[in-house]
Formats: structure tokens, sequence, C-alpha cells
């Protein structure tokens, strides 16, 4: 085995070595061409590594490379060009100018003032399928026509509906999405030409679903593909007008098997729901992580309504909730609330003594179910008592009190009365904390009966 470096030096390996794991993103130089087309450079700026191991799943390495280059950026790269297809690993523009059966899948993102508009900008004009993570900035504020598909993390969960939307193509920015079903889906469909666009330093494809990553600016490269499709369509072609219908079919029942469902019925997602609906034109919602982050996810509408969502995600999400909303809440100018969950808010009462700055008034939702209800979705929630004792961890505290004890006032509310208790909170001008308990069991019955009936319209619409 022989390495050739960039630079032309060749390093011989032994050869009996194995490669494990390798990762290739290259960029092309500007003297390379495909076909004879010197006008093509392929790929932007990148890095590879080469990594080779003298045996599997060993630390030891034989052999390590490690190269970089910025030399070109996405703005000299012709990514419409039929010639680099063949230079970018597969990944053929034209399919998609063609109106290849495509789907937009775009997730949680730091960039969500750029990404956002790009993606939506981009599937109005192309008429392709957007999913739209929360996190994305493409779900809420835009009023454009694109097909902004509601509820698919709820008819997502069922196999034979992810089987009859089966895409040809998927264009995908930004991070892994929030969505489980929507992974699944991604999963089930690895068959399927999956374009990533990131310039980021992090992987953003952990399933290896896609078959080609374009590392480069997603924002710059859609507004580019954007601009180059042709004028005035606004619709995709008639090879993937099917598709865009099966998915109009699907966003259509879910809005109408959603709409049939009152908060009430909705459980811990109708409160999600009711935050959305109460919060005004440029307000900025901060939302906790286990279930907080899924409901938003799951039960909140695409809307034209511009409201900033923000989240932090990761091992660590429940540390500092309350802290980092407040900050928000300080440079945000507009209105700007919390959605928590009661183990999140319990880990950061320390975050409530900003509740005495001027600067930072917030509105504070907490769904206190005492404990950590999100694990009442796995396996282990038959195995008691051991399961309340060492996974849903009840504390039987009133955190009303908490808020009380940093001058915060507390309004004690059902499920059907979180909008109007919010709209007033918003109103006021104060910090204050909107309370909803709730029954941890009793909210996953109900998220499964919405997610039933969802799937049955969903499924009888694109019988």
């Amino acid at each position: 085995l022989v390495w050739s470096a960039k630079d032309g030096s060749k390093t011989q390996l032994r050869d009996d070595a194995v490669i494990y794991g390798a990762m290739l993103v290259r960029a092309a130089s500007p003297d390379e061409s495909v076909a004879g087309d010197p006008s093509d450079r392929g790929l932007p700026g990148g890095h590879f590594d080469l990594d080779v191991f003298d045996e599997p799943g060993s630390t030891r390495e034989i052999y390590h490379e490690h190269q970089y280059d910025d030399d070109y950026d996405v703005t000299g790269v012709d990514l419409l060009s039929p010639v680099g297809c063949k230079r970018n690993g597969g990944l053929c523009w034209h399919q998609v100018m063609a109106g290849e059966s495509g789907v937009i899948v775009a997730g949680p993102t730091e960039d969500a003032h750029r990404l956002g508009p790009a993606v939506r900008r981009f599937a109005a004009a192309t008429g392709l399928p957007l999913l739209a993570d929360p996190l994305s900035g493409a779900r809420f504020g835009f009023d454009d026509g694109a097909l902004a598909v509601a509820g698919y993390d709820l008819f997502l969960r069922d196999e034979g509906v992810r089987e009859r939307l089966a895409p040809g193509f998927i264009l995908r920015v930004g991070a892994s999405p929030t969505s489980a079903a929507l992974q699944r889906w991604l999963f089930q469909h690895a068959s399927a030409v999956q374009v990533v666009i990131d310039d980021g330093p992090r992987w953003k494809d952990h399933g290896g679903t896609a078959t080609t990553y374009l590392m480069a600016d997603a924002a710059d490269a859609l507004e580019r593909l954007t601009r180059a499709w042709p004028s005035g369509s606004g619709s995709t072609s008639e090879a993937s007008a099917p598709a865009r219908g099966a998915w109009t079919l699907a966003d259509s029942a879910a809005r109408a098997a959603l709409g049939r469902r009152v908060d009430k019925e909705l459980g811990e997602g109708g409160v999600a729901a009711s935050v959305l609906r109460a919060l005004p034109e440029g307000a900025a919602l901060f939302v906790s992580s286990s279930m907080p982050i899924r409901d938003v996810d799951a039960f909140s509408l695409p809307s034209a309504e511009r409201v900033e969502v923000l989240a932090s995600r990761g091992a660590s999400g429940i540390d500092g909730v309350v802290s980092t909303a407040f900050g928000i809440a300080s440079q945000h100018d507009g209105p700007a609330a919390l959605l928590i969950g009661d183990v999140a808010l319990f880990h950061d009462q320390n975050g409530l003594l900003w509740s005495r700055e001027p600067d930072a008034s917030l509105v504070i939702v907490l769904v206190d179910n005492d404990g950590g209800a999100i694990f009442g979705m796995l396996p282990i929630a038959e195995h008691e008592p051991d399961f309340t004792t060492y996974f849903t961890t009840p504390h039987g505290i009133d955190l009303s009190r908490a808020a009380a004890s940093h001058g915060v006032r507390c309004d004690d509310v059902p499920i059907e009365g979180v909008e109007a208790a919010v709209r007033a909170a918003i109103a006021s001008g104060e910090t204050r904390l909107v309370q909803v308990k709730t029954d941890g069991a009793e909210g996953h019955r109900l998220r499964a009966e919405t997610r039933d009936a969802v799937i049955e319209r969903v499924l009888e619409a694109l019988a």
C-alpha cells in the first residue's frame, strides 16, 4: 500500500497493514480538471485524515497523515456544473435542477439567522418538501409558500408511513435532527442519494447515511442554487410532483389530526404548542433538553410568526438552563420565554438570582411532573420499584417556593390555561413563573394517543 501526499511525496506502508476508519474530504487544485474541463475546480477547501492501525479495534497507529487547506472557498466552485458531479463524489446538482424527487432536511444550527432564510428561499423556489427542525431557523417566521411539513416527528414513527414517503434525493443542512423518527427515516432510506452541505469542523453525519459530504458554506451554496433555479417556476418538475403531492397530503392530514385535539388532550405536548402560540412576533424561546425540546419538535406547527427558538443540546443539556435563558433575555431585543422541566429547574435554581436585574425579564413556563419522566419511554420503566427510585427520581419539591424566595410571582395553571397565562406574563414586563403540574405517565399516554391519531390520518391520506 502506497500513500501519495499532496506534495507528491510517497510513503510505503507495510504490506500487511489494513486501513480502518479512514476519512477523506479533499480539495481539488485549480489545475485539476474533470473530463478535460479546466473551469471545474471540484470540491472547496477541506481536510483529510488517514489513520492506519495494526488490527481492528486497536488504538496503536502504524501511520497517520493529516492535511488541511483552505485556499479555495465555495464561491470559487461551480455547484451547478454537470461535469463537476464526477469530482464531487457523485453529487450531480443537475439532478436537483431536473426535479429529482427530493426532500430538504434542515437540522439544528448555530447559524440560524443565515441558514434558516436560505433554506426557506431554496424550498420556496424549488417546491421541494422541507422538514425543518425547530432549531434550524427555518420553521418559524415565514409566509413564503414553501411546503414546511408539520407533524413529521409524529407520523414518521410509523414504518409504513416512512416507506410510503420514500425519497429519491435528500438534501441535508445543519446538525442531526432532534427527531429520532426523522433519523429513522434517513436510516430506512440510506439507499437514496443523501447530500450533506456543511463547512463546520464537526462531522454532521453520525448515522453514516450521506452519499456525498460537501464541505461548503450551506447558506451560500443554497443561495446560489436558488438564484440559478428557473425564474418563477415555484414548483418541482413533473418527475418530483408525486413525491411533493404525498408530502402535501401527509402535512394536511397531520395538521387536521392535531387541530382536532385541544391542548388538554395533547398533555405536555399541548403546553409546548400553547407557548409557541402565545409568543408575539420577535420573541425568543429557550427550550430545555429532555422532553421540552422533543415536544416543541413534535407539536409546534410551522408558522409565519417570527420566533427565535434556541436550546442547549448535549450530555449536559439540563445544566445552567435557567441562567442561559436569563442571559438570552438580557441580550434579546424583545420578549423572552423559557420552557423547562422540573429537574432542569431544580438543577439551576440559583439562576433565579438574575430575576432582580431590570434588563432581563423572563417568562418561565415550568412543566412539573415531579422527576425525570422522559425515562418512562424506555423498557426499564416496567421494572418497579427500582425504576422510580433510580431513574424517575421524584423530588417532591414545590418549585414555586424557590421562585417566591427570589420574589418571582408564580401562576399555577392547568394546561388549557397556559396560553393566556403566558400572554399575561409577557404583557406585565416582569419575570414570572407559569407552573403546570402534570403526571409523567399520563403525559406519555397522551403523546401515544396523539401519535396514533396522526399516523392513522396520514395513512388514510396516502392510501
